[in-house]
């Protein structure tokens, strides 16, 4: 199918294979704004939002502010962590890179809502997954079902005990694992061994 093409879309740049979409897209991630007492009453709006940002450039901008965000982010430091984890650290120099873009935006909300205080916004990242096979394959779930999106806390991941701290020699992030019944790939803390794959009958 590509040989009749071939010649234009090399010229034209068009066979570039980005694959921003295939084989296997992650998760997207969008923002979503609160405000405590809103005096326009919209106390929630989601960040990108197609009703909303038109046309799709803007929403697309959106988008890549939201990616651009959690990309960035890094979760606070604990307080029994205080001590160790010294003031040039670069795990504090993340979190305070994200802290600068989260409240960033939470002015650009405060003054385009005329908002009297900062500290009535609050922003929190929420993660949209592809249904898996079975899920759109057998009950036929919309892509924009509400089982697909889930609020990611602002917090040291918890399911990790072993895992390894920025400074402490790690990254303070840990994939949550897929559920085992979707034949996912088994994510293995840092320092443990990597279980033995079952045979199959």
């Amino acid at each position: 199918m590509h040989a009749p093409v071939q010649a234009y879309s090399e010229f034209a740049y068009l066979n570039h294979g980005y694959a921003f979409f295939a084989p296997d897209p992650g998760p997207s991630h969008l923002m979503r704004v609160d405000v405590a007492e809103a005096p326009d009453g919209e106390a929630s709006m989601t960040y990108p939002d197609l009703s909303r940002q038109w046309p799709r450039l803007l929403y697309h901008r959106h988008f890549m502010l939201t990616e651009f965000l959690n990309n960035v982010y890094a979760p606070p430091i604990p307080e029994a962590l205080e001590e160790e984890v010294a003031a040039g650290d670069p795990w504090r120099a993340e979190r305070k890179r994200y802290e600068a873009v989260r409240d960033s935006i939470r002015r650009h909300v405060q003054a385009a809502r005329q908002l009297p205080e900062l500290e009535a916004i609050t922003i929190e990242r929420v993660e949209h997954r592809m249904p898996f096979v079975d899920e759109y394959l057998e009950e036929r779930i919309r892509l924009n079902h509400e089982r697909l999106y889930r609020t990611l806390e602002d917090r040291l991941p918890t399911n990790a005990p072993n895992v390894g701290l920025p400074g402490l020699g790690g990254s303070p992030l840990y994939p949550e694992a897929p559920p085992a019944d979707r034949g996912g790939p088994i994510i293995v803390p840092p320092g443990q061994a990597q279980p033995e794959a079952e045979e199959v009958p």
